[in-house]
C-alpha cells in the first residue's frame, strides 16, 4: 500500500507531463461578494448546511447559500484574527482567535472565560471538539480541554513540550492526534500527551496538515511535499515526495475520500485517483492561490480556503459524459453494451457508434441514415437494429451488415426485446413477436409507439405504450391496464412490484392489485426507468437523475451537466451495473459503484427551543419547570437543489391542538403559558402538491408545581397524620398517667378498707366466731349425760363453726394487700398444706421455680385458693396417697401443680360436684385446668395468664 502510494507520487512529480487540467465546475467568493477578508484560514458546515468561514483579519462569516453574514470584533468577538473553527454535536459554533475563544449559536456571540490563574494564553492555531468536551491549544502553555458541562478547564499532561499545536484530527482508531507546526505529531492516551514518532522523523520540517486514509496511514503535509507513513513503526518510511520541484512548492491541506485524496497546494489543488493525478486549473486561472483548507459539504461540493483570493467552492462531475463525434442534431436512441467497457450507440443519423476506452468510433452507417431507434444482440452473437420507418436489420459483431427484413418487416421499430426464444419488436401502434420465420402482430387502442416489454413473475408479458400499460397473457390474450392513463417511457418487475415511469403522472408502482401514484417534485416527466445494484430505482427526468429506494425514502438526486438532455426510453443497464442513458449529446454513464448525495430530500431541523424568551443550548432537554411554560420552536429547512419551489408546514402541539395548523409559510411558532403535562411538539413540510416530505419533532414536559403534585399531597397527609397520632399519644400518655394516678390513689384507698374491713371482720366477726367454738366445745367436753341427739348436735355446731372460722380466716386473708401478688397465695397455700396434711399420714411436698412476684388482678387470689385448697381436700379425702406435690412455675404464664401418687379418680367421681366446681372457678379468670389421673395418681394443673392483671 505505501509503495503503490510512493510510486504514483513519484512518478507524478518527475513526469509533471502526465498532469492533466481537471474539467469542474468552480466558484470563486472575494470581498466583492461581501467576504469579510481576502485571507481565509479555515472552513467547516453547520447542521444545517450554512458555511463558516474564519478569516484573518476580518473576522467570520455565515454563507447560505444566498449571502454572508458577518460577525466580528464589534459583534462580541474576542479578535477578527481567527484561526479556527469548529461545529459540535449540538451546532454550536466554536471559534478561536487570537484573543481567545467565544461561541455562537442563534446570533449570540459568548466568549469563554480563560482561566486566568494558569496563565492561560489562548494564541493557538488550533481547536476540537470531541465527545463532550472541547480541545483548546495555547502556544505557550500546552493542552487544554474545556468541559461543556461543569465549563471549566483542565490541563493535558504530557511527558514533553507540547506548544505549537496547529491541527487536532481524529483517526479511524478514536484517537486525537495533535500536530505541532515544527517537527512532531502526539496522540492522548491514558489522559496524558504521547509522542508519535521519533525525534528525527519530522524534523526540520514545516507542518500544515494531518489526514488519514482507510488503512489508517497518516498523509502529512509539509513545506518539502507529502509524506505517507504507517505510523508508530516506520520501518516503510516514506520520503516526501514534491522535492525541489518547481511546479509545487509546499502541500498546506488534506482532504481523504473514499476513492480520491485532495491535496492543496502553494499554488493549487491536486486530485489523486486511481492512480491518476489531476491538477484543477479552470477558469482561465493560470493557477489557483496556496489551499490551507479543504472541507466537504453535505450536497458533494468541495470548499477550498485560500491566502489573499478568498474561497472557492468546487464541484467534480461525478458521472461519465461520452459526446458524439457529431453532435449537430445527433440523437443517442439506444445502447448496447458489449462485454467490459465496450458499448454500441444507435443514433438518429443512421450510425451505430462503439464506445471503448479509446472513445467514439464508427461501428456501423445505415445507409439511407435512417434513425437507429434500438439494438439488441441475438441468440446467435449478432446484433438487431431496429429503424424507424425502416424495419429490422441484422449486423455481425464486426459492423458487417448479414440481414436486411426491412421488406419482410417494414415494422417502424421503437424498442426491440428477447425472452423465450422469441424476439419481440415494438412498433408504432402495434408489436410483433418473431420466432423463426413466423410472426405475430398485436394491436393496441390508440395506435401510439410501444416504448418497452418487460416479463411479469406470473410469466405475462407487460407492455409500455405511449397510450398506457397492456398485459399479455399466455402471449395471445392482450389487454389493457385501465388504471395507467399516461404514457410509460419505462418498465421494471421486481419480485412483486412493478414500476412505471410515466410522462405525466411521475412514477406508477404496482405491488398487489392497485396502482400507486408517485411524483418526483416538479419533475413529472420521467423519461425512463431501471434498477442499480441495490434495487434502488433509478429514473431519468429532464434535468438530472433521481435515485428512489424501494420504501421511497431518502430520494436522492443528481443533476445532468449543463446542455445535456434525455431521450424517451434510453436507459440501458450493463452485467456489471453501469447505467447508461443515451441523451442528444452522447452517452452518459453511471457507474455501478456510484453513490449519490442527498439533495433531494432536504435536511429538515428544529433549529432551537427559546423557554420564556431564553434559548436553549440543546434541542434534546426535554423536563422545564412549571414556571419556565413559554416555548417558541424556530425550525429550519435546508433546500440544497435551488430548482425545488419554497416549502410549507404544518405544525401540532399534542395535549393542546386538536388537529394539525393549516398551511403556513412562518418558521417560528409560540405556545404561551401552557399549563404542566407532557407534551410533543410536531412539525411537517410539505411540497408545493402538498405532500409530506419530512418531520421534525420536541418531546418535553412542564412540570406540575411542587405544591400540586402526588408527593406534595402524600407528604402534606403524612405530617398531618404525624402531627395527629402525635397528639393522640400525648392525649393517651396523659389520660393514662391520670388513671395511673387515680389507679394509685384507688389501689391506697382499696387496701386502707380492705385493710380496716379485714380488722374489722377479724374483730367482729373473728372472735364471735371463736367464742362460739370455745363454748361448743366445752359444752361437748362437760355435759356427759344429756341425750345422745343434743351432744350429735353440738358436735355439730363445733364443726361447723371450725370450718366458718377457717373461711373467714381465709377471706379476712384475701383483703390484705399481700394477697394481691401470686407469691402471697403460694405462702398461704403452703402454709395451709402443711397445716392440713400434718396429721394425716400425707406427705405435703413443695417446689417452687421462680422468684417473680407479678401482681394478679383483685379476686383470682380467691379462686385460686379455693381450687387448690378443694383439690388438697379431694386427695385426703378420696385418693389413699402417701405423698402429695405442691408445685408453682412463673414465666410467661402461672403454672400450679397439685400432684398426687394415689389410686387416682373413681369413674363416678370424674364428674362430680367439686371437681365441676373448680372448673368454673377456672373458668372465671381466664385460666386453663387440666386434670390426667391414672392408677399411679392424679396430676391438677392451673395455668394463669399473667397479662390477665391488665383486665
Amino acid at each position: 500500500m505505501f509503495f503503490r502510494h510512493t510510486l504514483i507520487l513519484i512518478v507524478f512529480l518527475f513526469y509533471s507531463g502526465l498532469l492533466k487540467s481537471q474539467s469542474t465546475d468552480i466558484q470563486q467568493f472575494t470581498i466583492s461578494d461581501d467576504l469579510a477578508y481576502s485571507e481565509v484560514s479555515a472552513i467547516v458546515e453547520d447542521n444545517l448546511g450554512r458555511i463558516w468561514i474564519a478569516t484573518m483579519g476580518g473576522g467570520i462569516n455565515a454563507y447560505d447559500g444566498e449571502s454572508f453574514k458577518s460577525y466580528n470584533k464589534s459583534d462580541g468577538l474576542p479578535s477578527n484574527l481567527v484561526y479556527s473553527i469548529e461545529i459540535d454535536s449540538e451546532n454550536l459554533v466554536w471559534v478561536m482567535t487570537q484573543n481567545g475563544v467565544a461561541t455562537i449559536q442563534n446570533d449570540k456571540i459568548t466568549q469563554i472565560p480563560l482561566d486566568k490563574s494558569n496563565d492561560l494564553r489562548l494564541t493557538s492555531l488550533a481547536i476540537k471538539d470531541f465527545k463532550d468536551e472541547v480541545y483548546i491549544a495555547s502556544n505557550e502553555n500546552g493542552l487544554w480541554s474545556y468541559k461543556k458541562e461543569s465549563k471549566e478547564f483542565h490541563f493535558i499532561p504530557s511527558d514533553t513540550e507540547v506548544f505549537g499545536i496547529n491541527k487536532m484530527v481524529e483517526g479511524h482508531d478514536g484517537l486525537l492526534y495533535l500536530m505541532k507546526y515544527r517537527d512532531q505529531i502526539y496522540t492522548i492516551k491514558g489522559g496524558s500527551i504521547k509522542e508519535v514518532f521519533p525525534r528525527d522523523f519530522l524534523a526540520n520540517k514545516a507542518l500544515f496538515d494531518l489526514g488519514f486514509d482507510l488503512e489508517n496511514n497518516a498523509w502529512i503535509a509539509t513545506n518539502e511535499g507529502i509524506i505517507i507513513t504507517n505510523k508508530p513503526g516506520l520501518q516503510k518510511k516514506i520520503n516526501s515526495f514534491l522535492d525541489d520541484n518547481e511546479l509545487v512548492r509546499g502541500v498546506y491541506s488534506v482532504l481523504i475520500k473514499q476513492d480520491f485524496t485532495l491535496l492543496g497546494i502553494s499554488n493549487g489543488l491536486l486530485k489523486i485517483k486511481n492512480g491518476n493525478i489531476e491538477w484543477i486549473n479552470t477558469q482561465g486561472l493560470n493557477s489557483l492561490p496556496p489551499i490551507f483548507d479543504i472541507t466537504e459539504d453535505f450536497q458533494g461540493n468541495f470548499w477550498l480556503a485560500s491566502q489573499g483570493q478568498g474561497i472557492f467552492k468546487l464541484k467534480f462531475d461525478q458521472l461519465s459524459y461520452f459526446d458524439l463525434p457529431y453532435q449537430k442534431e445527433e440523437l443517442v436512441f439506444s445502447v448496447l453494451p458489449l462485454g467490459s467497457e465496450r458499448y454500441l450507440a444507435g443514433t438518429s443519423r443512421g450510425y451505430i457508434y462503439e464506445l471503448s476506452s479509446r472513445g467514439f468510433s464508427t461501428f456501423f452507417h445505415e445507409s439511407k441514415s435512417r434513425e437507429i431507434t434500438s439494438l439488441l444482440e441475438a441468440e446467435d452473437g449478432n446484433i438487431w437494429a431496429g429503424i424507424w420507418r425502416g424495419g429490422l436489420l441484422r449486423i455481425n459483431r464486426n459492423g458487417q451488415l448479414v440481414d436486411d427484413l426491412s421488406l419482410e418487416l417494414p415494422i417502424s421499430v421503437r424498442t426491440l426485446y428477447q425472452e423465450d426464444g422469441l424476439l419481440w419488436i415494438g412498433g408504432s401502434g402495434h408489436f410483433s413477436s418473431l420466432g423463426g420465420k413466423e410472426i405475430q402482430h398485436f394491436y393496441t387502442e390508440a395506435g401510439r409507439p410501444v416504448r418497452g416489454f418487460q416479463k411479469t413473475k406470473n410469466g405475462n408479458l407487460l407492455v409500455a405504450s405511449e397510450d398506457g400499460l397492456y398485459e399479455l397473457d399466455n402471449y395471445s390474450n392482450l389487454k389493457k391496464v385501465e388504471e395507467v392513463k399516461s404514457e410509460v417511457t419505462g418498465i421494471v418487475a421486481l419480485g412483486d412490484s412493478v414500476w412505471l415511469s410515466t410522462f405525466e403522472d411521475g412514477i406508477l408502482v404496482k405491488k398487489e392489485s392497485a396502482f400507486e401514484k408517485f411524483k418526483l417534485e416538479k419533475y413529472s416527466p420521467i423519461y425512463g426507468i431501471t434498477t442499480d445494484n441495490n434495487n434502488c430505482m433509478v429514473t431519468i427526468t429532464g434535468k438530472g437523475i433521481f435515485w428512489v429506494p424501494l420504501d421511497k425514502s431518502n430520494i436522492r438526486y443528481t443533476p445532468f451537466r449543463k446542455g445535456y438532455f434525455p431521450i424517451k426510453s434510453s436507459v440501458f443497464k450493463d452485467k456489471e451495473g453501469n447505467i447508461l442513458i443515451g441523451t442528444n449529446k452522447g452517452i452518459i454513464k453511471i457507474p455501478y459503484s456510484y453513490k449519490p448525495v442527498d439533495t433531494v430530500k432536504p435536511r429538515f431541523f428544529i433549529q432551537s427551543v427559546k423557554v420564556n424568551e431564553q434559548v436553549l443550548n440543546s434541542t434534546s432537554y426535554n423536563r422545564f419547570k412549571y414556571n419556565q411554560n413559554s416555548l417558541t420552536f424556530l425550525f429550519q429547512s435546508v433546500n440544497y437543489n435551488q430548482d425545488l419551489p419554497e416549502r410549507r408546514f404544518r405544525y401540532k402541539l399534542d395535549g393542546i391542538d386538536n388537529d394539525q395548523s393549516e398551511l403556513v409559510e412562518t418558521k417560528e411558532v409560540s405556545y404561551k403559558n401552557l399549563p404542566p403535562g407532557e407534551y410533543s411538539f410536531f412539525v411537517t413540510e410539505y411540497n408545493f402538491r402538498q405532500e409530506p416530505i419530512n418531520t421534525a419533532g420536541f418531546s418535553f414536559e412542564i412540570a406540575k408545581p411542587f405544591w400540586t403534585t402526588l408527593w406534595f399531597y402524600f407528604f402534606i397527609f403524612v405530617i398531618i397524620i404525624s402531627i395527629t397520632v402525635f397528639l393522640y399519644r400525648i392525649r393517651i400518655r396523659t389520660i393514662l398517667a391520670k388513671e395511673k394516678e387515680l389507679e394509685g390513689i384507688r389501689n391506697e384507698e382499696r387496701l386502707k378498707i380492705q385493710s380496716s374491713m379485714a380488722d374489722d371482720f377479724h374483730d367482729e366477726l373473728g372472735n364471735k366466731l371463736a367464742n362460739i367454738i370455745a363454748y361448743s366445745s366445752y359444752l361437748e367436753m362437760n355435759l356427759t349425760d344429756v341425750d345422745g341427739q343434743i351432744k350429735s348436735a353440738i358436735k355439730k355446731i363445733t364443726s361447723n363453726s371450725q370450718h366458718l372460722f377457717q373461711g373467714t380466716k381465709d377471706f379476712i386473708w384475701t383483703l390484705h394487700s399481700t394477697s394481691s401478688n401470686i407469691q402471697g397465695v403460694i405462702q398461704y397455700l403452703i402454709t395451709f398444706g402443711h397445716n392440713f396434711f400434718k396429721d394425716t399420714g400425707i406427705v405435703f411436698k413443695t417446689e417452687i421455680n421462680s422468684a417473680d412476684n407479678p401482681e394478679i388482678p383483685s379476686g383470682y387470689n380467691r379462686q385460686i385458693i379455693l381450687i387448690c385448697k378443694e383439690v388438697m381436700t379431694n386427695c385426703f379425702k378420696h385418693s389413699k396417697a402417701k405423698n402429695l406435690l405442691f408445685s408453682v412455675t412463673i414465666s410467661e404464664k402461672i403454672e400450679i401443680s397439685i400432684k398426687d401418687d394415689g389410686t387416682g379418680l373413681k369413674e363416678k367421681n370424674r364428674n362430680g360436684i367439686g371437681l365441676q366446681s373448680i372448673k368454673k372457678r377456672a373458668e372465671k379468670i381466664g385460666s386453663e385446668l387440666f386434670i390426667n389421673s391414672s392408677e399411679k395418681g392424679t396430676k391438677v394443673e392451673l395455668k394463669i395468664p399473667i397479662s390477665q392483671k391488665k383486665n
